[in-house]
């Protein structure tokens, strides 16, 4: 099924239009339809994917590329090894991936430390009002005794 041409104004390439697309199924589908989806048009994919990861969209293009990647190669291990024409595809794809996902971990390790910062100012304050509380409640007991 074609899509609407007011469809394919808005997006730029057919890059954009398969993006769109993969991006829109659900995650546990998506293994599903890419286990019905022919070598050819697998290879086809997979050359799309370092050009997402290029132009950008953030984590979740990289995530979705990723997830695509790992997906089709370890389906298509084989004819991919024994294709010629899919080795600079495949080290297109290497390259973008590693940096794709070293931001990834980089964004990870930030936000694990800011966490761990907060966790840090959390427990001090508690610390504090929890000293504040061990020395005051005795004292209100008291008074309240008397």
């Amino acid at each position: 099924r074609l899509p609407s041409p007011l469809r394919c104004a808005c997006l730029h390439s057919p890059s954009d239009y398969v993006l769109r697309a993969v991006s829109g199924v659900r995650a546990s589908d998506l293994e599903s339809a890419l286990l019905m989806l022919p070598f050819g048009d697998a290879l086809r994919l997979l050359g799309y994917l370092p050009t997402w990861l290029r132009d950008g969209g953030g984590g979740a293009t990289a995530e979705t590329s990723t997830r695509v990647s790992v997906l089709l190669l370890r389906l298509h291990h084989v004819q991919l090894v024994a294709t010629p024409a899919a080795r600079t595809t495949l080290l297109a794809l290497r390259a973008s991936l590693r940096g794709a996902v070293q931001g990834l971990k980089d964004t990870a390790g930030f936000n694990l430390a800011g966490l761990r910062h907060l966790q840090r100012l959390a427990r001090e304050r508690t610390g504090v009002m929890g000293d504040l509380a061990d020395t005051l409640l005795p004292a209100k007991r008291a008074l309240a005794r008397t």
